[in-house]
């Protein structure tokens, strides 16, 4: 009796597993992408410049990174669910990230995948603010626009004040207005070239 148990039990099991396997393999090898998410899926960085790419919601599963064009973008070095990546040439390309889960017995191993696009733009060369000089009441808040050439790149100036008790600038260039007077903002580049603007500040 109880060697005919198991035979059923067994005979189960392997019609169960040839049921799975006869499952289209797009899917057999999908898997509830919502379990995991990366750090990023769209960015922008300059010529050689890295970033560090992350798979979050991995316990024991096996990560691997690829880049779909390594002329434009290439993969440094990996470690678990993370890859520095680094900007080669400008273009746009395609982070692929696949997630394998090891399954149990007859089950197959489910694959899951993720993308990033990255956008590889130049560095830039040269910077001026739209306007010379911009007047603002005590507690008013305005944003600075700067051009940027060449125009595609992503680069971002550091801006700073020359009298932060007048004027503050954060890093997006958006001044805030503090006390009556006069301030000097300044937006530099990575390569040294710089360019200023007049911020005059008064009473409501």
């Amino acid at each position: 009796m109880k060697k005919q148990i198991f035979r059923y039990f067994f005979i189960l099991l392997f019609l169960f597993s040839l049921l799975f396997d006869s499952q289209p393999v797009q899917a057999r090898s999908s898997h509830d992408s919502e379990d995991y998410f990366l750090s990023m899926t769209k960015v922008s960085l300059l010529t050689e410049e890295s970033m560090t790419l992350f798979v979050e919601g991995i316990s024991e599963e096996e990560v691997s990174f690829k880049s779909e064009d390594s002329s434009i973008v290439s993969i440094q070095s990996t470690n678990g669910n993370s890859c520095e990546f680094t900007g080669k040439a400008v273009g746009n390309t395609v982070i692929t990230v696949k997630i394998r889960k090891k399954g149990i017995l007859f089950f197959m191993n489910s694959t899951t995948t993720l993308r990033c696009k990255v956008s590889v733009t130049p560095s830039a060369v040269s910077i001026r603010f739209k306007k010379k000089t911009y007047r603002l009441m005590v507690g008013e808040k305005k944003k600075i626009n700067v051009i940027l050439r060449p125009s595609i790149t992503s680069e971002k100036p550091l801006f700073s004040s020359s009298n932060r008790k007048v004027a503050t600038v954060n890093t997006n260039g958006r001044i805030r207005a503090k006390s009556i007077g006069n301030a000097t903002i300044t937006a530099t580049l990575k390569n040294g070239t710089a360019a200023q603007c007049k911020v005059i500040v008064s009473n409501p």
